[in-house]
């Protein structure tokens, strides 16, 4: 890397830096890079970009274009992006595809954006935060699930997290290697017992007892995951597709006889054979698994 441009570098980074501050933007918290574009003044357009991941055009005050064809993510990262080149490149024109976005280019104007986008998106303070909160140290070993989680609380993909994380010397160019050969769908499988998303690009959320009590931001797609104790002297149990469909056909039982007749005297006669042996007596149905209370109703009207 040549000095000239390693002092370019230096100041993309610096430009991202100073618009957080500049914005006042929480950098402990994911950044919300499409509310960073309206106070910019610039105007928002999502459309169906085919060949393109986002355009920076000046018209009017100047704005921008994100695709609709890819998952929130990239969206993000093009959005951080495209926000780069309207703050180094000066309302200049600007159509991004895959490789402007993310691949290592030989036009500077295009890695600069890079390097301005990975700053803005994953500023130290929430990298740092992050790793804190999963337990990741260069020192120790770190799991695909312990990155994946750290990518999916900063909003980011799984590979720019990794590679955030190692330059701010979160973890070691061998500790990210190893990760980025795992895909991160075999991450989110083992946070979720096992369980494949049905969509790939879906984030994955386990809530357990140990989980803090926190607010959780989900998109469509994402998935919830909730791991709970089954306890069934006390009512808390799992229902399976088939208890559901026995509980949703069950019918209501009539309402037993009144202990007392409307006129406050004594019920008839006829009411009072049942046995003082059924008191607290519960019976079970045949073919339904709830449970009848038999109420003593003889035992009850001799006693008024």
């Amino acid at each position: 890397m040549n000095s000239p441009f390693l002092g370019r570098s230096r100041r993309a980074l610096q430009s991202a830096a100073s618009l957080l501050d500049e914005l006042n933007v929480d950098q402990e918290k994911p950044v919300d890079v499409f509310q960073v574009i309206e106070e910019l003044g610039l105007w928002l357009v999502f459309q169906p970009l085919d060949a393109l991941l986002g355009a920076v055009l000046p018209q009017g005050n100047g704005g921008i274009v994100i695709t609709t064809e890819r998952r929130s993510t990239i969206q993000r990262y093009t959005a951080a992006h495209e926000i780069g080149h309207w703050e180094l490149d000066h309302n200049q024109p600007v159509f991004d595809t895959d490789d402007d976005v993310f691949r290592v280019s030989g036009n500077e104007r295009e890695r600069l954006a890079q390097y301005f986008a990975s700053y803005f998106l994953m500023p130290p303070p929430l990298v740092h935060a992050v790793a804190s909160r999963h337990g990741i140290r260069r020192s120790e070993t770190v799991s695909p699930a312990q990155a994946y989680l750290a990518a999916r609380d900063m909003r980011v993909s799984y590979e720019a997290a990794l590679r955030q994380m190692n330059n701010m010397q979160v973890i070691t160019e061998r500790q990210r290697d190893t990760l980025l050969q795992t895909p991160p769908l075999r991450a989110k499988q083992d946070l979720a017992y096992g369980h494949r998303p049905e969509t790939g690009n879906a984030d994955v959320w386990t809530l357990d007892v140990r989980s803090p009590r926190q607010q959780i931001d989900v998109l469509i797609e994402d998935e919830i995951v909730i791991a709970l104790p089954e306890n069934r002297s006390t009512g808390y149990c799992w229902l399976d597709d088939n208890l559901n469909a026995q509980r949703a056909a069950r019918r209501a039982h009539p309402a037993p006889p009144p202990l007392l007749a409307e006129s406050g005297t004594r019920a008839p006669a006829d009411s009072q054979t049942a046995s003082t042996a059924a008191r607290g007596r519960t019976e079970r149905t045949a073919g339904d698994d709830s449970l009848q209370v038999v109420f003593d109703a003889t035992s009850r009207a001799g006693h008024q």
